[in-house]
C-alpha cells in the first residue's frame, strides 16, 4: 500500500485551542500510511510572505495573543513607515526603509526593515501588510495612516478587476499582497488618514517606532522583508489560499 503526506491549511482556533498548539504546525495520524499536517491559514501566510525567522515568530507571538481577545471590538491599529538616506566614509549613499505599527490600548506592536526600491510610499505599505498578517480571520481592523497615496493605491487595488491594470500600479506586489489578505481572511477593512505630528498618541509612538527601524536597518540590526515582484506574481490568488 502506498502511503500519501499531505498539507492542510486551515485557521487553527478552529481545531484546537491555541494553546494545545504546536506554533507552526499541528500533525494527525490518520492511519499507518497516510499523515496529515494542519497548518494554519494565518501562519501560513506569515511563512509565505515573511522570509526572516525573528520577524516570523514576532507576528506569530502577536497573533496568538490577539486570539483570546474579544473580536467584536475590532482592532484599531496605527502604521508608519520612514526611509533615511546617509553616507559612508567612501561618500556612498545608503538609503534605509523601516516600517512599523502598534495597537491601540494594548501597546502590542511591530517593526521591520525593507530592501528594494526606495520610496516613502514602499514602506508604510508594508506596515499595513504585516499589520495584516497578524490578525486573525473575520476581524474588523481600522487602519490608521498619514499617507494618502496609501489609501487612494489600497482603494484602488480593491476596486480593480484587471490583471493587466494591476500589473501598471507602483507597489502592486505589496498591493497584491494586501488585497489578497483582506478578501481571503475576511476581513472588515477600514482606513483613516491622519495628519502627520499632530499629536496623536499612537500616531506618534507608531512614528517613533518606524524611524527607529530604518536607523536599525542602517546598522543591521533588524530583520528585513523581501517582497519583489518574481516572489509575489505566482502566489497570487485573490479569492483562494
Amino acid at each position: 500500500m502506498v502511503s500519501f503526506d499531505f498539507t492542510i491549511t486551515y485557521p487553527i482556533y478552529n481545531i484546537l485551542m491555541p494553546q494545545l498548539c504546536n506554533l507552526m504546525r499541528q500533525e494527525r495520524i490518520m492511519n499507518r500510511f497516510t499523515y496529515v499536517n494542519i497548518f494554519p491559514l494565518e501562519l501560513e501566510y506569515i511563512k509565505r510572505w515573511v522570509t526572516d525567522t525573528s520577524l516570523q515568530d514576532s507576528l506569530i507571538r502577536i497573533f496568538y495573543h490577539l486570539l483570546d481577545l474579544d473580536r467584536s471590538k475590532g482592532l484599531h491599529i496605527y502604521t508608519d513607515g520612514s526611509m533615511i538616506k546617509a553616507q559612508n566614509l567612501a561618500q556612498e549613499q545608503r538609503i534605509a526603509m523601516g516600517a512599523g505599527w502598534i495597537i491601540e490600548n494594548l501597546d502590542l506592536s511591530f517593526k521591520c526593515g525593507i530592501v528594494h526600491f526606495p520610496s516613502s510610499t514602499r514602506p508604510e505599505l508594508i506596515a499595513i501588510l504585516t499589520a495584516l498578517l497578524a490578525i486573525s480571520l473575520n476581524m474588523f481592523v481600522t487602519i490608521y495612516t498619514d499617507s494618502q497615496a496609501v489609501i487612494n493605491g489600497i482603494n484602488g487595488i480593491m476596486s480593480m478587476k484587471s490583471t493587466r491594470q494591476i500589473l501598471k500600479m507602483m507597489n502592486h506586489s505589496i498591493l497584491s499582497v494586501i488585497k489578497q489578505l483582506i478578501l481571503t481572511k475576511d476581513v472588515e477593512f477600514k482606513m483613516v488618514k491622519v495628519k502627520g505630528h499632530s499629536g496623536v498618541l499612537y500616531n506618534e509612538k507608531a512614528d517613533i517606532i518606524a524611524k527607529e527601524v530604518a536607523a536599525q536597518v542602517m546598522d543591521g540590526t533588524l530583520g528585513v522583508i523581501d517582497l519583489v515582484d518574481s516572489k509575489v506574481g505566482h502566489r497570487i490568488n485573490f479569492y483562494l489560499t
